[in-house]
């Protein structure tokens, strides 16, 4: 190697060297300046600590969210499997609960016009809620055959159960059949047990019902875990500039802007 490249490769590992020395003179000051602010200034600490507290809440509040997520949305892919699977053409669109609420009122006013018309049997209470309870399972034995396919064996069902419950009727009532009221009676309560067929063929199954509450509940807990996280992370944000804004001051003194930079940023690696 002749003394020129010597010359050349030897000032380009001085230049190099030279360079990390100032680089490491840099971060000592900047070290040293922070020290200098944590040990003189009575809430340098307090917030440096605070910084840290709220960037952990609001990285833990962060993954909580996440998680909230991909549970809502696992839950909506069950939903909506479950859906497709039991109502794949949408035939019933009706909510399980409301049809509950409807068909018990419905089981509620078959009760009361058994009470009425069986005012001569004793028992009678007993009596008009063992009849409301046939019509409501007929109903319902009715309408699950229609949605099997069978219109015709419960067309047929429906009409035997209102015979025997008519007779019944009769029997308990003398004179019953050829009354104005007891006409009435038999319109009113088949009228109400078809009504009640027609609700629960629409109805929705429970175990839709039951799919769809524990997707909504997810969804509320998503919402509630991303409100959380973005309270936390401006919360973090602020208590991060509140340090930093500290150390800034600190250095604004020295009229140094490179030494404030390094500063803020031995700072930042703190929290």
């Amino acid at each position: 190697m002749s003394g020129r490249g010597a010359r050349a490769l030897f000032s380009g590992v001085t230049i190099e060297t030279d360079g990390e020395a100032a680089i490491l003179a840099r971060l000592r000051a900047a070290h040293d300046l922070v020290g200098r602010v944590l040990s003189g200034h009575q809430e340098a600490r307090s917030l440096l600590s605070e910084a840290s507290h709220r960037r952990v809440l609001a990285e833990q509040s962060a993954a909580a969210a996440a998680d909230a997520a991909v549970t809502a949305d696992m839950d909506r892919l069950r939903y909506e499997e479950l859906r497709h699977r039991v109502d794949p053409r949408a035939e019933r669109p009706l909510s399980f609960w409301m049809a509950l609420v409807l068909v018990v009122a419905i089981g509620a006013g078959l009760v009361g016009l058994g009470r009425i018309e069986l005012a001569a049997l004793p028992g009678r209470e007993i009596a008009a809620a063992a009849v409301a309870a046939a019509w409501i399972a007929g109903a319902w034995l009715a309408a699950a055959a229609h949605r099997e396919g069978h219109a015709a064996a419960a067309v047929a069902a429906a009409v035997t159960l209102a015979a025997l419950l008519m007779a019944l009727h009769a029997v308990a009532t003398p004179g019953w059949g050829r009354s104005l009221a007891g006409l009435l009676w038999a319109v009113l309560s088949g009228a109400l047990a078809v009504t009640a067929a027609a609700l629960i063929r629409r109805a929705e199954p429970m175990a839709l019902a039951q799919a769809r509450g524990r997707w909504r509940r997810a969804r509320a807990h998503h919402a509630a875990a991303v409100r959380t996280s973005l309270a936390d992370a401006q919360s973090a944000a602020i208590a991060r500039e509140s340090w930093l804004s500290l150390v800034r001051s600190g250095a604004a003194g020295r009229g140094d802007e490179q030494l404030t930079r390094d500063a803020t940023g031995v700072a930042a690696e703190m929290i």
